[in-house]
């Protein structure tokens, strides 16, 4: 898997990154990683570091499947799975909030 972040810019495939926008299929790599650091108060922060949100931006995070989570990650049996899949869901959750319009997808300043 190739990394598809390219400092921030959409430039390898071709489109551009907004991470200021509350929908996360818009933002790159490193806003993922942000995020993950950020959400209900760093429940998935241990998750900031791993290869797989390393090397996909958001739109990538939104769009695979569970099925397509353990292709990619085989070696990630066990304990790091479900948080992988759990952290996946909630930002798939997040897109198709800010998809149909709902005030929940605008992020909030933390507590």
């Amino acid at each position: 898997m190739l990394d598809n972040c390219n400092a921030g810019t959409g430039a390898v495939k071709g489109t551009v990154y907004n991470d200021a926008s509350p929908n996360p299929r818009r933002w790159s790599a490193a806003r993922v990683q942000r995020w993950l650091g950020e959400h209900r108060r760093g429940k998935f922060a241990a998750l900031q570091n791993d290869g797989f949100f390393k090397l996909c931006d958001g739109a990538d995070v939104c769009r695979l499947s569970v099925n397509d989570m353990i292709q990619l990650c085989p070696d990630e049996e066990g304990r790091s799975r479900p948080k992988l899949v759990f952290a996946m869901k909630c930002l798939q959750e997040l897109a198709s909030a800010c998809n149909i319009g709902e005030l929940s997808c605008v992020p909030r300043s933390p507590m």
